[in-house]
């Protein structure tokens, strides 16, 4: 154990340390002092899920509302995320596509609005348009037009030849 040594203006200090020569003050930190108060207080704080908070966790989680669990439960949020994961409840629920809703997505997909056919499914929208990119669909109808630049460029290429030669 290091002995302690009182300097100018009762600093404490402690004796070298084996390995260097130096001499360190101690001045014990704010957040150090307030840790020890907490553990001092926080004596097996530990408390058991009721059933009703278990329920509550169980219809809230997977909607993505952990927060508003940790608040009407009086627990943190990183306790509430760790029961959840305990019990492997997770945030989003992922299910596979039928072979009705792909058959569906490829009839509707080119012609409707991406939302609509998201509603019908039942899916959010950035699956629905995930899943058409995946499998190869395409909108219809929805080339871009040519800019007067693409044009001219093409013009002058091309001076003798048809729209439908050049196509």
């Amino acid at each position: 154990m290091k002995e302690q040594l009182i300097g100018p203006k009762n600093q404490v200090f402690f004796s070298p340390s084996p390995h260097t020569n130096r001499t360190l003050p101690f001045k014990p930190k704010a957040h150090r002092i307030m840790a020890m108060e907490k553990t001092e207080i926080k004596k097996n704080s530990w408390v058991a899920w009721s059933e009703d908070e278990v329920k509550l966790l169980k219809k809230l989680f997977p909607r993505g509302r952990a927060r508003e669990i940790a608040e009407k439960t009086g627990r943190s949020l990183a306790t509430v995320r760790q029961k959840a994961y305990n019990m492997g409840i997770n945030t989003r629920e992922r299910r596979l596509w039928s072979a009705n809703e792909l058959k569906l997505l490829k009839k509707l997909y080119p012609t409707e609005n991406t939302q609509s056919i998201a509603d019908k499914l039942g899916r959010p929208l950035q699956s629905t348009k995930q899943m058409a990119y995946l499998i190869g669909l395409k909108k219809v109808g929805t080339a871009r037009a040519w800019s007067r630049q693409e044009d001219t460029r093409l013009k002058k290429l091309y001076p003798h030849n048809s729209v439908r030669d050049i196509a």
